[in-house]
């Protein structure tokens, strides 16, 4: 039995020895790749041996019979010492377990960070004190972050508020709302029999300032609005060079809905009645100016300053023809008479020179009836009424001046209005005349050279006068003594039926609305008044035609 232990014992140290020598022969190995590694890069630090766990359980059966053996040099990363170190321990050592937290394992890695330098430990109290620092410096960058971020805030809000898209927005979007605050009561206002009610005074200190209205017009689709264009009252040369054109609104009352611009003072307007959108006037220069309103307030369109044009200031605009074949006319101060179409402004289509007996006409008003596209009236410089054609004879008769009607340049021409469904002789035959003279006449050109009826009550300059586009008997008259007459002839032929001081002013212009309800007057000062005008001027009974007819027809 002796002899059998001996020789287990005999065959354990052979075992032992030759783990030994394995190991020593591993290690040196690994010493001389660590060496020729180390040749080409830095030096790093070799692997420790491995044990198998057979090794290591055949250590734990002996009971410590045989020494271990010893620990291979090893060159670990350094790792955090345990809390609680095991009491069991092995003849390598493989991994170090630490209570605290997950086992480490040492690797190549590990074995290359621990050749680095390592920062230095820091302390307790450089942390909490970087933290006080953090916390104190946190406010800073937020109000940092916070004054930039404001800083780009007003910059896009500036940049927003100076954009042109934002000021359409603001313009279109503000009129509305105006409109809207302006609107009256559907139940308005009806003055007594024979008075006329103010309604609305349309001025502006920096429009109508130092100007006096040079012509009105209310449009022909939308009732609310007035076209009224002015001229400076100024001597200074330059203020000759502005011309300016307003659109009021009845709905607007402390500005006019749009303002139209142009480099010459505009001396008549009007709109095209068959495109809402354009305005047309003339200028003191002598070209024809466009405007479209849904653009800018520069004009679209003029006409070129050659002597083919009108080299004149042009007193008197109309558009005539149908909608889809229309011409624009325009006669100036020195006779000359220019015919335009919209699409050719580089010259005009036809023109010719109105000439009197012995010398040039120069023109001052003019009327077209309503649907004629031939025939028109031209009031003189002289006080002559001038009855010519677009084409053919210029001059019906060439032996007198037309009608010597007046005694000074004429102010003011109105052909009859062709009332609805209604034919007879006087539709569209009856014109209007006024005169510096003191004195409104009353002509039937086709009948007779003479006048029906002249008006010679007045002691100051007639500057214009209008049909009431309604009644066939009525009619207004505008006096320098900034008084406004409304007659209705069938009623008196001598005197007015209705008298108002509308200013003090002198009375220069007036304009009907397209219903007969309402009177727009403009004086010297740039004031524009509009009047609410009584039913019975603008409420024709059936009588009302045939009761005219009657009076003006010869005996």
């Amino acid at each position: 039995m002796s002899g059998l232990q001996g020789s287990i014992a005999a065959s354990k140290e052979e075992k032992k020895k030759r783990l030994l020598e394995l190991q020593e022969k591993k290690r040196l190995a690994e010493q001389q790749a660590a060496k020729k590694v180390s040749e080409t890069k830095a030096p790093r630090p070799s692997r420790p041996a491995e044990t198998s766990i057979n090794d290591i359980m055949r250590g734990v059966m002996t009971n410590n019979e045989a020494k271990p053996p010893p620990a291979p040099v090893i060159t670990a990363a350094i790792v955090e010492e345990p809390a609680y170190k095991p009491v069991l321990g092995f003849s390598s050592v493989l991994a170090q377990i630490s209570l605290k937290g997950r086992q480490k394992r040492t690797t190549k890695e590990d074995e290359a960070q621990a050749d680095l330098p390592k920062e230095p430990k820091q302390k307790p109290g450089d942390q909490i004190a970087r933290m006080v620092s953090k916390k104190h410096q946190a406010p800073d960058a937020k109000e940092k972050s916070k004054e930039n971020q404001e800083e780009e805030g007003e910059d896009l809000t500036e940049k927003i508020l100076r954009s042109s898209e934002i000021h359409e927005f603001l313009e279109k979007s503000s009129r509305i709302v105006e409109r809207a605050l302006g609107q009256e009561d559907p139940t308005l206002y009806t003055p007594a029999t024979g008075d006329l009610k103010n309604i609305m005074t349309l001025y502006s200190s920096e429009y109508s300032y130092d100007k006096c209205v040079s012509s009105l017009q209310w449009s022909p689709r939308f009732n609310e609005l007035l076209l009224t264009s002015y001229l400076s009252v100024s001597r200074s040369m330059s203020s000759e060079l502005r011309g300016l054109i307003c659109l009021w609104s009845l709905t607007l009352k402390n500005r006019p809905e749009y303002v139209l611009r142009c480099q010459s003072s505009v001396t008549s307007t009007t709109f095209n009645k068959f495109d809402h959108n354009l305005v047309i006037a003339g200028s003191y220069s002598g070209q024809i100016v466009v405007w479209d309103l849904r653009t800018k307030s520069h004009p679209i369109q003029r006409t070129p300053l050659m002597a083919e044009s009108h080299t004149h200031p042009v007193y008197c605009v109309s558009i005539i023809g149908s909608q889809h074949a229309n011409n624009i006319v325009s006669a100036s101060n020195d006779g000359k008479v220019c015919v335009w179409s919209l699409n050719m402004f580089s010259n005009p289509t036809s023109s010719f020179e109105l000439k009197g007996r012995v010398k040039d006409v120069g023109c001052t008003c003019m009327a077209f009836p309503d649907n004629e596209t031939n025939l028109f009236y031209v009031g003189a410089e002289d006080g002559s009424i001038f009855q010519t054609q677009l084409h053919g004879n210029r001059l019906l008769d060439n032996n007198t001046e037309a009608f010597e009607s007046h005694y000074g340049p004429i102010t003011g021409l109105d052909i009859h209005p062709v009332g609805e469904n209604i034919f007879t002789d006087l539709t569209g035959n009856l014109l209007l005349s006024s005169s510096v003279d003191w004195s409104v006449k009353l002509w039937n050109p086709k009948t007779s050279k003479n006048p029906i009826f002249s008006f010679d009550i007045y002691d100051d300059y007639i500057f214009d006068t209008k049909w009431n586009p309604v009644h066939p008997a009525v009619f207004a008259v505008a006096e320098g003594t900034g008084i406004v007459d409304l007659w209705n002839l069938n009623k008196d032929v001598e005197m007015p039926i209705s008298r108002l001081k509308s200013s003090k002013e002198a009375i220069n212009k007036i304009a009907w609305g397209s219903d007969g309800d309402m009177l727009a007057t403009g004086n010297c000062n740039g004031e524009v008044k509009v009047f609410k005008v009584p039913q019975e001027f603008y409420e024709p009974t059936p009588e009302d035609w045939s009761v005219l007819e009657n009076l003006i027809s010869p005996n």
